[in-house]
């Protein structure tokens, strides 16, 4: 296979000017085929956020589009992942979660995968525009890891390694002048504000770039994502990714067969296997699409109003002000063929039709009600959490004192002193850290801390679930209305939902 390299990827980098044992390894450049139908990449900042299950994310990518792609990976290969792992609770181990709590059930594992190069920014950028310049064919790019919010929704940005950021305007900047077809899957947190990067300069208001452009992402601009687990075990895993590509294999990520086809033409489409992770994930995830953030982003200027219904509902995402629906009578007929001219929507469909069972919601409006039921409930236990919070912290504080005020190194493990008293009296500071009083009311603390988040954290699921939902209804809608408003507004959508429907 023809290889286009370029030489901007290969550098060194020096941990110190000392010992030349110490010099940090030769970073290799990506080979990048000619013609490079997909490209992989896990944006990790640093070690403690490469776990594993991102790893077995771009593995899976690799195994589901074959030959023509690349992976980019942490520090390149030989990259170690977060692995879980369990080990003997001793009183250094004791002391770490005491006075820096983190995730210590972990180890650092090189594992065998492949990895094509690291995933820093000047390869992402380098690869991912050498990679839109070259032809051969649609090209997708997956990019999982994690995310961070900006101000708008086009503020977008993820993390490369050593924690320089990548926004969607990057994007948008590299995929100017690419090939015919570009598809993107973003999984991570706050996902959703790279569909700006379909647009010209990363703002809708300025159009589409050339060419064929879409893209699929795991929730809104505004919401975190799950999928970044140090647990190696696939199937207590709940990822956006692991669905998604799960599904353009034709099974469900437990590897059942399962009929994905909705509109019958024998392939599993990009939005098909969308729709699948929409309806099977049972996350923190509200995946969406271009089309529907570009439905939210012109509704404004349509002047039909479906079935007398605001089309543009204000509690999902990508937003604009007004009150939600309050009827869904228009919803509810197009979810079962009827309503005004449009294209098909079987994907929205389904989505009405499965997640409407599983929630126990027959239409638009129970499920308004159950969102607005689970926002109050919400309120209540995060307001009683700030509670816990605060309860739990005054009884850190009060065991963290009588620690120090009769061994005052012992938050510093650095300190010369550290290892001596941690050899001479380990069985006290035990005593004190297990059996005192100030142990006993730290535990119940943060006992009752952990179950009011794991009741919080149950909620938002729901609220996610609900959002779902509501989300299929409002896509319906306002599908509706782009047709009635016509023009360049319902072409643009229909060239987007025509990316979308394409093969991987």
């Amino acid at each position: 296979m023809a290889l286009a390299l370029s030489p901007l990827l290969l550098y060194i980098g020096v941990r110190s000017l000392g010992d030349p044992s110490d010099s940090a390894p030769l970073r290799m450049p990506a080979e990048v085929p000619t013609a490079t139908r997909w490209l992989a990449v896990a944006c990790v900042a640093e070690p403690s956020s490469s776990q594993v299950s991102l790893l077995q994310d771009v593995a899976l990518a690799a195994d589901t589009f074959g030959e023509g792609g690349v992976v980019l990976f942490g520090a390149g290969p030989g990259t170690r992942v977060q692995v879980a792992a369990r080990s003997e609770a001793t009183t250094r181990s004791r002391l770490a979660a005491f006075f820096d709590p983190r995730d210590r059930a972990t180890r650092y594992l090189e594992l065998p995968s492949r990895i094509d190069g690291a995933a820093d920014d000047a390869t992402v950028q380098d690869v991912l525009t050498r990679s839109v310049a070259a032809s051969g064919g649609p090209l997708t790019l997956l990019v999982v890891g994690h995310g961070e919010r900006g101000e708008e929704a086009g503020d977008a940005s993820v993390r490369t390694w050593g924690g320089w950021p990548w926004t969607a305007l990057d994007l948008a900047d590299a995929l100017e002048g690419a090939r015919e077809t570009v598809r993107l899957v973003v999984t991570t947190c706050y996902g959703g504000g790279f569909a700006h990067a379909v647009f010209r300069e990363a703002d809708p208001d300025q159009g589409l770039v050339e060419g064929e452009r879409c893209g699929f992402f795991a929730t809104t601009w505004d919401r975190e994502a799950s999928g970044c687990d140090p647990d190696p075990e696939r199937g207590r895993q709940d990822g956006y990714a692991m669905h998604f590509l799960s599904a353009l294999r034709g099974h469900d990520r437990f590897g059942h067969e399962a009929d994905l086809d909705l509109d019958g033409d024998g392939v599993v489409s990009m939005l098909e296997a969308h729709t699948h992770a929409r309806i099977s994930g049972r996350s923190f995830d509200v995946p969406i699409t271009t089309s529907a953030v570009w439905l939210r982003h012109r509704a404004p200027a349509w002047t039909f109003v479906p079935g007398g219904l605001n089309a543009a509902p204000a509690h999902s995402g990508e937003t604009r002000d007004g009150a939600p629906p309050t009827t869904t009578r228009f919803a509810r007929e197009r979810a079962f063929g009827a309503g005004p001219p449009t294209d098909d929507e079987p994907e929205e469909e389904a989505v009405v039709l499965a997640v409407g069972v599983e929630l126990g919601l027959d239409d638009q409006d129970a499920a308004l009600r159950r969102a607005a039921s689970l926002d109050t409930a919400l309120e209540n236990e995060e307001a009683a959490l700030a509670d816990i919070e605060a309860r739990a912290d005054d009884a850190f504080f009060a065991l963290r004192i009588r620690l120090l005020e009769r061994w005052p190194v012992l938050d510093d493990p650095w300190h010369p002193d550290f290892e001596s008293v941690l050899r001479e009296d380990a069985e006290r500071i035990d005593a004190v850290l297990e059996r005192s009083e100030e142990a006993a009311v730290h535990v119940r603390a943060s006992a009752d801390y952990d179950e009011a988040l794991a009741r919080v954290d149950a909620l938002q699921v729901e609220r996610a679930r609900v959002e779902v939902l509501l989300r299929a209804y409002e896509n319906l809608a306002l599908a509706a209305a782009a047709a009635q408003a016509g023009g360049d507004d319902f072409a643009t959508y229909r060239r987007l939902r025509r990316c979308e429907r394409l093969p991987p």
